[in-house]
This record gives C-alpha cells, structure tokens and sequence, in this order.
C-alpha cells in the first residue's frame, strides 16, 4: 500500500515540476533549464501515472491470487510474496506442473 502512496506523491512532484519548469521557460536567463525541466518533468509523470495503476492492480489482485495459489496446490504464500516475487513462484509452479506432467505421461 505504501507503494501506491509513492507513486502517487511522485505523480504530484512531477506535475509540480511542470510549473516549476513553465515558470522558469518565460524568465529568458533560465530558458534551456526550464526546457530541460518541462521535458524531464512531462516524462515522470506520464511514466508513473502509467505505472501507478498497473502497481495498484498488483497490489490488491495479490492477496486473490495468493488464496487461489494456496489452495490449489498446498503452499503457504502471502500477498506480499506474491507481489514481490510472482515471476519465481509461477515458475516454479509451472515446473511442478511440467514434472506431474512428465510422471504421469512415464506411468501410461
């Protein structure tokens, strides 16, 4: 849940960032810092506005997912191991499947 309140705060610094960049664009001394500050400024928050809902997603689709896992083959997995480590238990599970596949194709 912190991860979305970061991500979140990131988004208002960024658009913050914008205005701060737009301010310094019309002062002529500081016009190629105020480009650079626009453009940086446009690039974080478009990237974590697009991340923002892919992580929330994530994080409140963990705790399904962990209850479905656990009771469909017998583990012990939290919320947060799956947030954190999805890519390895699904390997993982995709392995055991793969060996039950292999044991019960030796035993016909």
């Amino acid at each position: 849940m912190v991860l979305i309140f970061v991500l979140a705060f990131l988004v208002v610094v960024f658009v913050a960032l914008a205005f701060v960049g737009w301010k310094l664009i019309s002062d002529l001394d500081h016009e190629g810092v105020g480009l650079l500050t626009l453009f940086l400024s446009i690039v974080g928050t478009v990237t974590f506005a697009i991340w923002l809902p892919v992580a929330t997603v994530s994080i409140v689709g963990a705790p399904t997912k962990a209850a479905l896992l656990n009771q469909q083959f017998g583990t012990h997995y939290t919320a947060d191991d799956l947030f954190w480590g999805s890519d390895i238990i699904s390997s993982v599970i995709q392995g055991q499947r793969n060996r039950i596949d292999l044991t019960t194709q030796s035993k016909n």
